[in-house]
């Protein structure tokens, strides 16, 4: 719960996402021998794969959809332009328990006429362990996921066969459901009570804060410069100046998928039309699948609908901020639209599906083949529109690069440091957030503690992020002092070189007692930032 980083405050591991998805895996394949930058390469690789593979099961063995609707919707949700364009919030791109959360929910759903109370208690139980492992993982789409299931839950109890079967399910499996609820809120509340150094330590996003990353009528038509078909669209649609936030606001889907889904937006409301009033004999998954389906497109389309900004800051979304539990919590409400390519790859499967069906009843052959191939085709074309090239903060580095520059700076630093802070040399041209990330990266590689980092949340009186700063120098006595921090506190500095000093000992916080000499990071082989990019207005 406390690395070595903003040292010493504790509990610093509840200042962002836990990782915990990441983390096993990372830890497997860093043991067979594997580097830094490539066990992170490829778990990103694998877990990405996986999100196909964990929607596929969701779509063709849970929902029973054919080869093709099912391989069309996993790819849409394993590689949706959203999730793309936030490649740098690595805690983005794991999504592979949400569909598996599905598919123990529809099983259980699906199978409940013959199912034991025991295996009714399995699924559930195994629904509610996903949905901590996804929360200790990346918590927004947990969050998301109680938001949209509550949408979901509200529509289902208003048309009357899904009630029906809702309310025969808990009539049946109350006792099921009674031991998943008791996993669930044991599970959540460890969860909070791991939270709890960075609940205390932290504070709620301002409204006015969180307004700037709802997206507004453009950025739905944004999908990033790279994108293969719309990168001009992206550049030709977004304001001048950019907004700060711009980086979390080009949640675009592309022509196929936005006009799918206004169509099945549209056709689910004819089909709430032709639905029965009265509930049949048989309140079975089947009768009542069709009213579950209005649910999830009509929960959907909710959420997109309340998390629009309207133009001069207003949204629906300031009463969600205000009244639903843990929604100040939501920074970038935008990533919502990640999460929600889940139940639109399950309404885009389920078209494709029915449109294949009607192509394979015509009686002409030729007219078969066209209409299949043309279904097929426009399928192909929408995830298509999903791929580019990503442009944010360049299109990669050299591991081997970063890993000399990296290790250099690592054995610069004395092995009875106390801790270490960063700072610029003389000619440095980085970004404040690279040099915090550099700080983390060295402390995990020379297990010394750090006083810099970025993160989600920040100690108070903690002012260490701009290296920049005048103040800096000062602000770090600051810390010191204010810590009653012991011992050798080594100054690394990133080009020309490094120093240290005992807090202790007499002279000017400049007057190092120690002194060597390291390389510039630029004749490691990584290039400096030159070009002016927006401006930031968080710290993180």
């Amino acid at each position: 719960m406390s690395p070595g980083i903003f040292y010493p405050t504790k509990g610093t591991l509840a200042y962002s996402d836990f990782l915990v998805g990441y983390a096993i895996p990372y830890s497997a394949v860093r043991a067979l021998g594997f580097g830094m930058f490539s066990s992170m390469e490829v778990v990103v690789i694998l877990l990405t794969f996986l999100n196909y593979i964990a929607c596929f099961f969701l779509l063709k063995y849970a929902l029973r959809f054919s080869l093709l609707p099912s391989c069309a919707g996993a790819m849409f949700f394993a590689f949706n332009s959203p999730k793309f364009f936030q490649t740098g919030h690595l805690q983005l791109q794991y999504v592979v328990f949400l569909p598996l959360m599905f598919a123990c929910v529809i099983a259980f759903a699906r199978d409940a006429a013959k199912l034991s109370q025991r295996k009714a208690a399995a699924l559930l139980t195994a629904a509610s362990v996903l949905f901590l492992l996804q929360a200790v993982t990346a918590f927004y789409y947990a969050w998301f996921l109680v938001f949209w299931g509550f949408l979901f839950f509200l529509v289902s109890l208003v048309l009357t066969r899904s009630h029906r079967f809702l309310f025969t399910l808990i009539k049946n499996y109350w006792r099921s459901m009674v031991v998943a609820a008791a996993v669930l809120v044991l599970g959540f509340g460890a969860f909070l009570i791991s939270y709890l150094p960075g609940i205390r330590q932290g504070t709620w996003y301002r409204y006015d804060y969180v307004i700037q990353m709802i997206p507004p009528w453009w950025s739905l038509l944004s999908m990033g410069g790279g994108n293969y078909l719309w990168g001009w669209l992206s550049a030709a649609v977004s304001p001048e100046p950019w907004p700060a936030t711009w980086g979390e606001l080009k949640v675009g889907i592309g022509l196929v998928p936005s006009l799918a889904w206004i169509a099945i937006t549209v056709w689910m409301m004819w089909r709430l039309k032709t639905l029965p009033k009265k509930a049949g004999s048989h309140d079975d998954v089947f009768t009542a699948a069709p009213a579950f389906l209005i649910a999830l497109v009509f929960a959907t389309t909710l959420v997109y609908l309340i998390g629009f900004n309207y133009g001069h800051d207003h949204s629906p979304w300031f009463f969600v901020y205000k009244f639903f539990p843990g929604a100040k919590a939501i920074r970038a409400v935008s990533r919502y639209v990640i999460f929600l390519s889940l139940p639109m790859a399950v309404a885009f499967a389920f078209v494709i599906e029915r449109g294949l069906r009607w192509a394979s009843q015509q009686r002409n052959l030729m007219r078969r083949r066209v209409l299949t191939a043309a279904i097929l085709l426009v399928a192909a074309f929408g995830i298509f529109e999903q791929f580019g090239v990503f442009k944010v903060g360049g299109t990669g580095f050299s591991k081997k690069a970063e890993e000399a520059y990296l290790k250099a700076m690592a054995n610069k630093l004395p092995s009875d440091c106390t801790a270490f802070y960063i700072a610029p040399g003389p000619n440095g041209k980085h970004n404040s957030f690279e040099y915090q990330y550099d700080a983390m990266l060295i402390s995990a590689m020379t297990d010394i503690p750090t006083f810099n980092a970025s993160s989600s949340q920040f100690p108070h009186d903690w002012f260490l992020y701009d290296v920049h700063d005048a103040e800096y120098e000062n602000n770090v006595k600051r810390w010191i002092d204010l810590n009653r921090i012991n011992g050798r506190v080594c100054r690394l500095e990133v080009g020309p070189q490094v120093e240290a000093f005992d807090v202790h000992a007499p002279g000017p916080l400049d007057d190092p007692v120690f002194f060597v000499h390291q390389q510039y990071r630029d004749l490691a082989g990584r290039e400096p930032t030159t070009e002016a990019l927006p401006a930031r207005t968080d710290q993180g």
